[in-house]
């Protein structure tokens, strides 16, 4: 799928991220945060559409310079993050929450950094890390929990995947 075809609707996403080498970050309110080298998954919402909807959440986090709003934006913008691949689903359904506890309830995954992406909620947090060398089960896993939601997931992989 072409990026620019990204349904401009309202949906829940997972951004599979690779850090290549343990990081330190100031991230808004949480301060300092230590990123180790790994893969880490983040969920999230686009609750709208046009403006708000899938297509220009994602494009948004895939540009490195933006205006840091979000947990996610300043883990994002350093250039030893990439983003490896992209998997969503449409649904006007707020399931981001039970997304997160999904994939944390799989066993795999464990909270890097309490409430990163999550203080609106009560989970502990929507960013992931899996501390395992190969992506492919990561993918599986992620697709795994939103078929278990009834999802259609669709997957862009990018470059480096």
């Amino acid at each position: 799928m072409n990026m620019i075809n990204l349904p401009k609707r309202p949906g829940i996403y997972a951004l599979v991220l690779y850090i290549e080498r343990s990081i330190v970050l100031k991230v808004g309110k949480l301060g300092d945060c230590i990123f180790q080298k790994g893969i880490y998954v983040y969920v999230g919402s686009a609750r709208g559409k046009a403006s708000t909807s899938l297509k220009w959440r994602i494009l948004r986090h895939l540009r490195k310079k933006k205006r840091l709003k979000w947990h996610i934006d300043f883990l994002l913008s350093s250039s030893y993050v990439h983003v490896r691949a992209i998997i969503f689903a449409v649904t006007s359904n707020d399931l981001e929450c039970m997304l997160a506890r999904r994939l944390l309830n799989s066993g795999i995954f464990k909270t890097p950094i309490l409430k990163f992406g999550a203080t609106d909620c009560k989970c502990p947090a929507h960013l992931l890390y899996y501390s395992g060398e190969y992506e492919r089960r990561v993918l599986d896993i992620v697709i795994s929990a939103f078929r278990s939601l009834l999802l259609k997931p669709t997957i862009i992989l990018l470059s480096g995947s």
